[in-house]
């Protein structure tokens, strides 16, 4: 859309925040049939599949605002939340993915591909898991993974706990650009006292917001100031494959995203995770380049971002959370101008 054309990124012209359009240009009369079809046909069942989820959703809400009673016992209180989390695999499972595998990626070229049933870490309370973010499914995915704590970025890099449910409110909605007063710490203070608490994993969506996966948003300044000698740190890449809905949201009506993504029976969702030896010492091809790209001799920022756009086969680009903000408020204004 032309009207978008200023939040293009100007080093790649890669337009990352407006939903992917699948394109039909060449699509055969009987492939284009075929799919009114099967809409058509299964229009019902999807219905009945959304209105699971939705029981699904609510019933987690509940069981999970009564896991207070074990906060005394932090391992009971992981323990709860985990099997309540669990629903969550259920409602991916309703979306479509039923299978969602999750790859050791090397970055080693010509280096045979790691056995991920045997290579896959596993996480304790305090490490952090870095990941790209481009859907609230995302959050479903390390919610019944790891039950972990999720986590919300100021400008400054600050961090605060937030709930699953702040993080699923907040996909797709105007980013808040500061933490609440008084609550923001740095990511090592932070990561010491989830460990000291046995919380779980903190989850850290460095762009600070969700794009439709063909880049990779510029980071915040979250991860300065990060030591790979105190805490353990995980980089994971999240994929979508798709022929008629894209799972990835960025703007609009989640519920009706959702909807349109229970319409479609099949999803597929790819994870990649990268060794933790190539995150503490990266390949030597990527040094000369996270060199370049490091600040004020300060090279974490750049070296995660590089490996994670590696292991995404993603471009880095400009556009960041503050022109996502910009997008936001100019499509809210643009939706409003129609409806006059």
């Amino acid at each position: 859309m032309e009207k978008y054309n200023n939040f293009r990124d100007p080093g790649t012209g890669i337009q990352p925040f407006l939903d992917p359009k699948r394109l039909r240009t060449n699509e055969s009369a009987f492939k284009t049939l075929s799919r009114y079809l099967k809409y058509s046909i299964f229009f019902p069942i999807s219905i009945v599949k959304f209105l699971l989820i939705s029981i699904l959703f609510a019933v987690t809400f509940l069981l999970d605002n009564i896991s207070f009673l074990f906060s005394p016992i932090s391992f009971l209180k992981r323990f709860y939340l985990l099997l309540v989390y669990s629903i969550f695999r259920v409602i991916l499972f309703l979306f479509g993915f039923y299978y969602i595998p999750t790859n050791i990626t090397t970055l080693h070229k010509g280096a045979r591909k790691p056995n991920a049933n045997t290579r896959e870490t596993t996480l304790k309370s305090g490490d952090i898991i870095i990941a790209n973010h481009t859907s609230y499914i995302e959050i479903l995915y390390f919610a019944f993974k790891y039950a972990p704590v999720f986590t919300h970025i100021g400008d400054n890099g600050s961090v605060e706990r937030v709930s699953v449910w702040t993080a699923l409110a907040q996909v797709g909605s105007m980013p808040r650009k500061q933490v609440r007063e008084l609550k923001g710490d740095a990511i090592m203070e932070f990561s010491e006292n989830v460990k000291l608490n046995n919380d779980g994993p903190i989850i850290i969506f460095p762009e600070g917001t969700t794009s439709n996966g063909r880049g990779l948003l510029k980071f915040l300044p979250v991860l300065n100031g990060l030591n790979f000698s105190k805490v353990r740190v995980q980089i994971f890449g999240l994929r979508y494959t798709y022929e008629e809905f894209s799972p990835t949201f960025t703007v609009d009506s989640k519920l009706i995203h959702a909807f349109w993504l229970s319409t479609q029976f099949i999803n597929f969702m790819e994870v990649k995770q990268l060794p933790y030896d190539e995150i503490i010492n990266p390949p030597a091809s990527l040094l000369h380049t996270i060199a370049e790209n490091s600040t004020d001799g300060n090279d974490v920022t750049a070296k995660i971002s590089i490996l994670l756009s590696q292991v995404l086969r993603l471009r880095r680009i400009a556009a960041d959370r503050d022109m996502k903000c910009k997008f936001l408020q100019f499509h809210g204004e643009t939706i409003n101008k129609k409806m006059k």
